[in-house]
């Protein structure tokens, strides 16, 4: 996929938002392990927070509503990291465009881990369309609990909720 299509997709998205969807049937699939580098070269595995929450943004630099939506993010994993809960990114930007992620990052104040996945290799586990933002709740059970296509304000409520709900599976 292309950048011009990657691009057309968060436009889309922004301006006709899909409803955020979460699963309500409690027989969930694993969540695929994957293992990225963070912006400083560090190798980050999902199974290294196994037991924990976690939240997986996958988002671009150049994805408005993306931007829109990371200091909603940041929020919710200041006000909940200390019930176990992570919050990765995972940056979808292409290679020529990594050195703009971490002056974006630390713009935007972002304090959990940013990962790259430039060749899309994770996203298209997770989010096959790969449809902008785009937000995954994994269980402490390593179960995908639930997902948000899309971004519109107050998004981010329905995120924290579905995070909370994670938490009580435990």
């Amino acid at each position: 996929m292309n950048i011009l299509t990657l691009f057309a997709v968060c436009v889309l998205s922004w301006a006709n938002p899909i409803p955020a969807q979460a699963s309500t049937n409690y027989t969930y699939a694993q969540a695929p392990d994957f293992t990225l580098r963070d912006t400083k070269g560090k190798k980050v595995s999902l199974a290294d927070y196994k037991g924990r929450v976690v939240l997986i943004n996958f988002w671009a630099t150049w994805c408005a509503p993306c931007i829109y939506e990371i200091p909603h993010l940041e929020k919710i994993y200041k006000e909940m990291k200390g019930e176990g809960v992570v919050v990765l990114g995972i940056n979808l930007d292409e290679p020529r465009n990594i050195s703009g992620i971490k002056p974006l990052a630390k713009k935007l104040g972002i304090t959990y881990p940013v990962l790259l996945d430039s060749n899309k290799s994770v996203a298209s586990l997770y989010n096959p369309d790969i449809v902008l933002p785009f937000n995954v709740i994994i269980s402490p059970k390593g179960e995908v609990y639930a997902y948000f296509a899309g971004y519109y304000p107050g998004m981010e409520n329905e995120v924290k909720k579905a995070i909370e709900e994670a938490i009580d599976l435990n």
